[in-house]
């Protein structure tokens, strides 16, 4: 038979459900989130994640051949199950390395020569993953749950740095980022601000957010060209993957529906020319017109500029700078143009100044970060300070923007604060 014969043609491959793996820090909802997945059945390896979570599961073996024994049943058999949970595959890599050691009567794998060890307990680690493909071709979601740990990583391009990953060893962690379709660091939502001559503060704004693409700060990565940083929900990941997976034909029309009779037509036609049949960067259209359309004055947005958007004042900013700054874990500055973004003002980090007014946020007993800002008063605040001067507009726009995000609001109602002040400080 020709190998032509054996071609599977764009458009018939069979779509077969996602290989999701979320690792986060302890208490954030992995679990919950697990749980919120369609018709789950949990493999319960923590013994614990899961008591407060009602829903159906199974006692994780306690030996690597039980334990690949048990996926392989559910994989070949899932009844009325959906989606497949392991929570949490760390003691899964524990049971590999126990299994490895009896066999070759070791106690540990550096006693194996040339790094033999830790190859074999990687050679198992494939078979569970192979195992998890054949549930996955049976129609069920499959979902890993594990801890995370902070890492030093050396990047020969920028040098060395700390970073959020899986407490898994490096092969096996190695195998199953490559093998997973979503991989997302699941952790509260936080940020770093600075205050010059003062001890930084962290603030956390209790929000649970996934982040869905790697950084210097964590270690994620997704398939499904989804923005970097999203809400730790099930629903907010299965839209963007079924977003993604549109035809281009399906989002050419949904533009040219969305754009019919405004005043970015004709713009809109002229990027759909451009970007032909590309997917990417019709995603990317589609996008920033839902922006342009939504966002009141943010409707100046440039439609077919990647993943760039321009501010009101004209300044184009990055998409990514609008995640509250870095992620997590490199202890970077928070402030960007457009959150500080008031027309003519120079981007700098918030204050503690912005924070000394009613609703300021209040030290946590134990000396750790504390506790947000309502960002209703933040708001209310950043309206009496911008009524009835020139600023008025431009400031609901970048509250508009800044959404609930209590260090943007911060950030604007900073650089308010100090444009006023300029503004009064000039000789009449």
């Amino acid at each position: 038979m020709s190998w032509t014969n054996k071609i599977i043609k764009s458009g018939e491959q069979k779509v077969l459900q996602p290989r999701l793996v979320v690792v986060g820090v302890i208490g954030v909802g992995k679990s919950s989130f697990g749980a919120s997945l369609p018709d789950p059945i949990f493999i319960d390896f923590d013994r614990n994640g899961v008591d407060y979570i009602r829903v159906d599961r199974l006692d994780g073996p306690k030996t690597w051949p039980e334990s690949l024994g048990l996926v392989r049943e559910i994989a070949s058999s899932p009844g009325k199950y959906k989606s497949l949970v392991i929570d949490t595959m760390d003691p899964l890599e524990e049971q590999a390395t126990e299994f490895v050691l009896k066999e070759a009567g070791k106690t540990s794998l550096a006693q194996f020569d040339f790094g033999a060890g830790y190859n074999q307990v990687a050679m198992l680690w494939k078979e569970l993953l192979s195992e998890l493909d054949a549930a996955r071709r049976n129609g069920m979601l499959v979902c890993l749950i594990g801890h995370s740990t902070v890492r030093d990583v050396i990047d020969p391009t920028i040098g060395s740095y700390q970073q959020n990953t899986s407490v898994l060893g490096k092969k096996p962690w190695a195998l199953t980022t490559r093998w997973a379709d979503f991989v997302g660091f699941a952790t509260y939502d936080s940020a770093l601000v600075q205050a010059k001559g003062e001890e930084n503060r962290v603030f956390v704004s209790g929000k649970r957010v996934l982040y869905t693409s790697r950084a210097s700060g964590v270690e994620a990565k997704n398939r499904f060209a989804m923005e970097p940083k999203i809400e730790l929900s099930w629903k907010v990941v299965e839209a963007a993957i079924a977003r993604h997976r549109q035809s281009s034909i399906e989002v050419r029309e949904k533009i040219q529906k969305l754009a019919a009779g405004t005043a970015y037509e004709q713009k809109a036609a002229g990027y759909l020319a451009e970007a032909g049949d590309d997917l990417q960067k019709l995603l990317v259209i589609e996008t920033n017109l839902t922006k342009a359309l939504g966002g009141g004055e943010v409707a100046q947005a440039q439609l077919g500029k990647g993943d760039e958007v321009a501010s009101a004042d004209g300044v184009v900013t990055k998409e990514a700078q609008a995640t509250s700054g870095r992620a997590p874990g490199n202890g970077a500055s928070v402030a960007t143009k457009e959150a500080q973004a008031v027309p003519g003002t120079t981007p700098k980090t918030a204050t503690k100044d912005a924070q000394a007014m009613p609703g300021k946020a209040a030290e946590s007993g134990n000396g750790g970060a504390p506790a947000s800002p309502d960002a209703d008063t933040i708001r209310g605040r950043i309206y009496g300070l911008a009524h009835g001067t020139t600023y008025e507009d431009p400031a609901k726009m970048h509250m508009h923007t800044a959404g609930d995000d209590l260090v943007k609001l911060l950030q604007v109602e900073e650089a308010l604060k100090k444009k006023i002040q300029q503004d009064s400080d000039e000789p009449r």
